[in-house]
């Protein structure tokens, strides 16, 4: 007689529960960055980039080092490209300074893009 009385319970509670309704709607402007959560959390986002680190650079030879080599090299083949052979006019400012300013946006942009078609692609698959 338990088995029985537990599961009409368990029944009448389920039919219960089915009446509730919940909405999900999107914050509006920057509420959505709720700076205490972060703060709050803050450990598990370090771990969680630093994870991202280590699973990209793990099978480089140089390792996480190589997150500051590649852009400074980059910055280095345009500056010699492009100010010492192309002669571009860098208005004033020391030509590595402005190649880096512009690699700097240029990086974050195709990474973004790449990554966002991997995972598209992985979702997809």
């Amino acid at each position: 007689m338990n088995q029985k009385e537990t599961a009409q319970e368990r029944d009448s509670s389920t039919e219960a529960g089915d009446d509730l309704t919940y909405v999900i709607r999107p914050s509006k402007g920057w509420r959505f960055l709720n700076l205490k959560e972060l703060w709050q959390f803050r450990e598990l986002i370090y771990f969680l980039i630093w994870r991202d680190v280590k699973v990209r650079y793990k099978q480089t030879v140089i390792g996480a080092a190589w997150s500051i080599v590649k852009p400074v090299m980059t910055m280095v083949v345009f500056t010699v490209v492009f100010n010492k052979f192309a002669k571009i006019d860098s208005e004033g400012l020391p030509y590595p300074i402005f190649a880096f300013a512009g690699l700097l946006a240029w990086n974050f942009f195709s990474e973004s893009i790449s990554r966002g078609v991997w995972v598209s692609w992985v979702t997809l698959t």
